[in-house]
């Protein structure tokens, strides 16, 4: 066993808190007293079960940024919200795509709404204030379709000013919501979410995506830079160095190992053990197998997020391991 403390978190989304809370993921988006009721409820059954402290969130809308540009966004009676299909269906539309206003645009006035009326409700609960938005490439993707990697070929000059117009908004909505929530001291980090980033060649990455992923963190000079991309390959690491990534986690991308991230880059890391795979259809026994491994090929940190369904002995395992570590 290593000498070295490795830390370690477990992800808790919306779905495992309507889980644990015994809600519907419709009602939760749709009913602020819903949503923090439900977070409070699965913090304490969190707690008790596994002696996790999550605190109280309040999580904002998913697809807030693609909600600016007109997109409709669909919130299932307890599935995940979802874009409802591609605002910009031609080429001239997209060509002649402008950047909201990311404060006042889509679902980011009702989100205001929303937390507002939650911190009067629940003076005592932290109430978090996120922007709610994707990368440039996943942001083009959703706006335009899957036809957008076509487009590049095709139109790369549109397709560049598009995904200027996307970095842009992204820059725009932290922008909107580090003023709205009265920060006056220079963000501490900068993170992006971008898992469309890494669905094309390195030399193509070269062209539209490090270009934007670059000017969202110069947006923020003095911020630490972190990363969160689930299909970068061994040969997209080496731009993580030269966007002086702080930060990097690749989640259950299916192309990277622990050694290929180690021997690729310098950016810290923290390993995922895969949702699905490892925690939903695995067995404590395979858990810690898999996370001892994961240690020992030099992961500094290790993560998982949780899905609906995972057994509790998974969960206790993955935690037993953790602490043996940390």
């Amino acid at each position: 066993m290593t000498n070295k403390k490795i830390p370690w978190q477990i992800v808790i989304p919306s779905e495992v808190i309507t889980e644990y809370a015994g809600t519907k993921l419709g009602e939760y988006y749709s009913n602020p007293d819903i949503r923090v009721a439900s977070c409070i409820s699965a913090t304490e059954k969190l707690k008790k079960l596994y002696g996790l402290d999550i605190g109280i969130g309040f999580p904002g809308h998913a697809y807030a940024g693609v909600s600016a540009f007109g997109s409709e966004i669909l919130f299932p009676e307890d599935d995940a919200p979802m874009v409802k299909e591609p605002v910009f269906k031609t080429m001239e539309s997209l060509k002649n795509a402008k950047l909201p206003d990311m404060g006042k645009s889509g679902l980011m006035p009702q989100i205001i709404k929303d937390y507002e009326y939650a911190k009067a409700k629940y003076p005592k609960g932290k109430i978090g204030l996120s922007s709610g938005g994707e990368g440039p490439m996943t942001t083009a993707v959703l706006l335009r379709g899957q036809g957008f990697f076509v487009d590049l070929y095709d139109h790369p000059e549109i397709c560049h000013r598009f995904l200027d117009i996307c970095a842009q908004s992204y820059i725009e909505s932290i922008r909107f919501i580090d003023n709205y929530s009265g920060k006056i001291t220079s963000r501490q980090r900068i993170g992006i979410a971008d898992d469309f980033g890494g669905m094309m060649s390195a030399s193509m990455f070269k062209k539209f995506v490090l270009p934007y992923w670059k000017k969202i963190y110069e947006a923020f000079p003095d911020a630490s830079r972190s990363l969160h991309c689930e299909t970068l390959t061994r040969e997209h690491l080496k731009f993580l160095d030269i966007l002086k990534i702080t930060g990097f986690d690749p989640g259950t991308d299916r192309y990277l190992t622990v050694s290929d991230i180690v021997g690729s880059t310098k950016a810290r890391f923290t390993w995922n053990l895969f949702t699905v795979k490892d925690m939903l259809q695995g067995t404590p026994a395979s858990i810690e197998e898999i996370y001892k491994k994961s240690v020992e090929d030099g992961s500094p940190a290790m993560m998982t997020e949780l899905c609906r369904g995972i057994p509790q002995k998974n969960i206790h395992a993955f935690i037993k391991i953790a602490k043996k570590y940390e």
